[in-house]
This record gives C-alpha cells, sequence and structure tokens, in this order.
C-alpha cells in the first residue's frame, strides 16, 4: 500500500496555520484529512488538491513543532480503503483526476469501513482519544500484564484505582514495560504497544493492577499511527469487488443478508479472512473511552 507523500516548501513555525507544499500528488481531493510532519500531526481543513493548505496544528495530542524546508510530509489514511489507490488500480496504474463514480466507489468504502471495523474488533488507525480506561479485572499472569485493547504509541501516564470509584494513584513509570518489544514479531511495522506489565521488582507501591473495573487509566498517544498496509490492501480489494458486483447488476451490498450477516462478507476471500484475523482483538469490551 503506497501512502502519498510530499515535503514541504517552506519552513514552518510551531503556530503557522497555512502550509505551502511542493505538490498534492496522492492525497485527497477534498478535505479534511490528517498529515504527518515529523513527529508532529496536523489536520488539513481546507485547500485540498492546491499546494496551499489550511491546517490544524498538534493534531491528535501531538505537539506542535518547527519544521524545515523539504521536510517530507505523509498521508495518515482515516479509513482502510484508499479512493486514490483504488482508481488506480482500476485504470490500470494511471493517474485520472477523473470523479465519475466517485459517489458509488465512497459508498462501498464506507460499507467496507464499517464491516472490517467490526470484524477486527475497533479502527487500527489514527485517534484522537489521548486517554482510555480499563478494567484492572481483566489482567492476567497474577494481574501483573494487561491487554490494551486500543494500542499506546507514546505513554504519558498511567494510574490506578485500589478499588473502582476510589483515587487515582499514579504508577511509578520504571515498574512498568511494554510488548510487543522493538526487536519482537510484529504483525505489521506500525503495530504499537498491546500489552502492559509489572517488572518481578518494583520500586512503587504497586506489583499488579489492583481487581476492579474502569479502574486502570492509560494516558497518552493512543491507537495505530497509520492504519496497516496490509488491512489497506484487503479493503481495497473488497471496495473493488464491491464496485464490479454492482458494475454486473448483482444485489446491493450494503446491509445484512436473510441470515444477519453483513452482505460485504460474501466478497471477501478465505486468504483475506485469514491475514485478517491476524490483526482482529480477540478480547473485546475492555476498555471504555
Amino acid at each position: 500500500m503506497t501512502v502519498a507523500v510530499t515535503t514541504t516548501a517552506e519552513a514552518l513555525d510551531a503556530s503557522e496555520l497555512g502550509v505551502d507544499v511542493a505538490d498534492f500528488l496522492g492525497f485527497p481531493a477534498t478535505a479534511p484529512y490528517t498529515v504527518r510532519v515529523d513527529s508532529e500531526w496536523m489536520r488539513v481543513t481546507a485547500g485540498a488538491g492546491t499546494t496551499t493548505w489550511t491546517v490544524t496544528r498538534g493534531y491528535a495530542g501531538t505537539t506542535a513543532a518547527t519544521h524545515l524546508t523539504a521536510a517530507p510530509i505523509y498521508h495518515v489514511p482515516d479509513t482502510y480503503a484508499d479512493l486514490s489507490r483504488i482508481k488506480r488500480r482500476l485504470r490500470g496504474g494511471a493517474d485520472d483526476e477523473s470523479t465519475v463514480d466517485d459517489d458509488i466507489l465512497s459508498d462501498s468504502i464506507g460499507a467496507v469501513q464499517s464491516y472490517l471495523v467490526s470484524f477486527l474488533g475497533l479502527f487500527l488507525g489514527p485517534t484522537t482519544v489521548t486517554q482510555i480506561l480499563l478494567d484492572g479485572a481483566q489482567a492476567i499472569d497474577s494481574r501483573r500484564r494487561l491487554y490494551v485493547p486500543f494500542g499506546i504509541q507514546t505513554l504519558t501516564s498511567v494510574e490506578v484505582q485500589p478499588t473502582t470509584g476510589a483515587s487515582w494513584a499514579t504508577v511509578t513509570a520504571g515498574d512498568l514495560i511494554s510488548r510487543p518489544r522493538a526487536h519482537e514479531p510484529r504483525v505489521d511495522p506500525s503495530q504499537p504497544t498491546t500489552m502492559l506489565m509489572f517488572k518481578d521488582v518494583t520500586s512503587g507501591s504497586y506489583l499488579s493492577f489492583p481487581y476492579g473495573y474502569d479502574n486502570v487509566r492509560i494516558t497518552g498517544t493512543l491507537g495505530w499511527s497509520a492504519p496497516p498496509a496490509k488491512v489497506g490492501e484487503v479493503a481495497d480489494t473488497l471496495v473493488i469487488r464491491l464496485y464490479q458486483a454492482r458494475q454486473t447488476g448483482q444485489r446491493d451490498y450494503v446491509g445484512n443478508d436473510d441470515e444477519g450477516n453483513p452482505v460485504v462478507s460474501r466478497f471477501i476471500s478465505g486468504e483475506d479472512r485469514r491475514l485478517l484475523r491476524t490483526f482482529r482483538h480477540e478480547i473485546f469490551g475492555f476498555g471504555s473511552i
């Protein structure tokens, strides 16, 4: 899956809301959409399809910063499927500015997005969520290890309540480690931390996550930095299959069939379904926002 990239056409200070870019090839034709420059995310609110963008700085909990001329700017997709990529695949790799069938393809992207979020358990991608509550009762291994469904890119703090509703106490940062490690296998290179663990020797007051509900509070940059490339490829393929089915007069793909299954699910191959299961969150309902 190719991610659109351009560069800044001038240096930026930490407060500028107008960003001049070298080109806009591959970026969405309409705003809003999200981009990343160095470690800062920006939300493009106007100027799509031009080389001058109006942006919201420090988006999704990141910090507005200065950037050099020619700094790379990456598109951060909000959905698994991408309209520009799909159109290039349908048209043999050629870039095409035509908007014919964009409405139909966008409807397909929406249907596929809803199905994949339901299948995977949550959206594996950028989020504005910076804090999540988890249940200490769901921790395993004598409550020393806690699964984090959203995933953590950067961790600011972990707080716990000894029992549900009690006062919050901050866990000593050095008492926790995260998994997977940087060198360990991941389902995707962009996979964030998905497990927090207490060390076997701690310096703070806690040795494990206290038993309770909504009694573990995690603050930081949460979610995936971008949707997994492999999931994006599956999503693009699904949208193309839906489009081709519609072009041949097959029934509508929106909603469920007579057995209550999403009609979209009929268009996914066994191989793609197996791939998606490697990303699936098998433990549902552990967190609340």
